[in-house]
């Protein structure tokens, strides 16, 4: 699905496109939880997409075979020609991922296979591109796209991205607060985010994160931690919901699941449409692909976030 949201990064974009150039190659975009990985993965993916007969994006934190059984299915509907099918017996077979790379590599008339790869960890991948923060003027930009005119002067923008690091996800999640506020300000956000470390840390005996969380990790945390008691005071069943999002798989966010949780939680199921502008909105989730009835997911960095500052005794 296309990010509206998107900014700059064209040299990472020029430096994938040369390094797929090979009709068959793996490359691989690393760096730090909320720096943009996926985002960038997805940009090249929406831009390249003519370049390709079929895209497909796999979980590797999920199980995989269910996922290609998927692109099996989604394989046989669009092969014309009965035989370059996949049989029925093959997809419901255990060797399903051979199946599927054996049918792929046999395909003459797709001249491009190419593997792109986002990871916290280079692991041992040959062809790598290491993603780092965006550049400041492209963190304002960002910030200038969010965030009301009124609020904003150069100053003010520019001390919020030294704040918050550079991070898009971090930048992102502040922008969305500060504009859902109509009272708050740049400034004061800036003020109340300092002040919140201290809160944090009196709180640290409540929070279960991990030990040595790293210091952008730490400003996430801050980020989060404004955000959720934003949320929690505008709308509490939003608040309750995204709670409850951080116990399930990141990618299953559908609206059968939030109408059966509104249910079972003894809500009026009409809030559905309250709970999804309120998530939406503060780019808590999203959806996962364009059409109208594709499920929502949640960053899988943000869900863990959440996860740690719920207290103990809530879990």
């Amino acid at each position: 699905m296309k990010n509206k949201n998107f900014i700059g990064r064209s040299k990472e974009l020029n430096v994938i496109e040369d390094n797929l150039k090979p009709s068959y190659s793996i490359f691989a975009v690393i760096g730090l939880s909320g720096v943009g990985k996926t985002q960038l993965v997805k940009k090249y993916t929406h831009k390249s997409k003519d370049q390709y007969e079929m895209t497909w994006w796999f979980d590797a934190s999920s199980p995989l075979p269910p996922q290609f059984v998927q692109l099996a299915n989604s394989w046989n509907k669009s092969a014309t020609n009965p035989k370059d099918r996949i049989p029925q017996a093959a997809i419901k077979g255990p060797e399903i991922i051979e199946v599927v790379n054996e049918k792929l590599s046999q395909d003459e008339k797709s001249s491009n296979h190419h593997i792109l790869i986002t990871s916290k960890k280079s692991a041992k991948w040959k062809n790598v591109l290491k993603l780092t923060p965006l550049s400041r003027s492209e963190s304002i930009e960002l910030l200038e796209k969010k965030i009301s005119i009124q609020k904003q002067n150069p100053g003010n923008l520019n001390d919020l991205a030294d704040l918050l690091g550079d991070i898009p996800l971090t930048l992102v999640q502040a922008a969305s607060h500060i504009q859902q506020v109509p009272s708050l300000t740049i400034e004061k956000y800036i003020e109340l985010f300092k002040d919140n470390h201290g809160v944090l840390e009196r709180l640290e005996h409540q929070i279960t994160a991990p030990p040595n969380v790293k210091e952008y990790e730490k400003t996430f945390l801050s980020t989060m931690w404004l955000t959720l008691q934003e949320l929690k005071e505008t709308s509490p069943v939003s608040y309750e919901f995204l709670l409850f999002c951080t116990f399930i798989d990141h990618k299953g966010i559908t609206e059968a699941l939030i109408f059966d949780w509104l249910k079972d939680n003894g809500h009026d199921t009409e809030l559905l449409h309250e709970i999804t502008y309120n998530l939406t909105s503060r780019f808590l989730i999203e959806k996962t692909f364009e059409e109208q009835n594709s499920p929502y997911e949640m960053h899988q960095f943000l869900q863990g976030t959440i996860h740690c500052l719920i207290p103990d005794e809530r879990k």
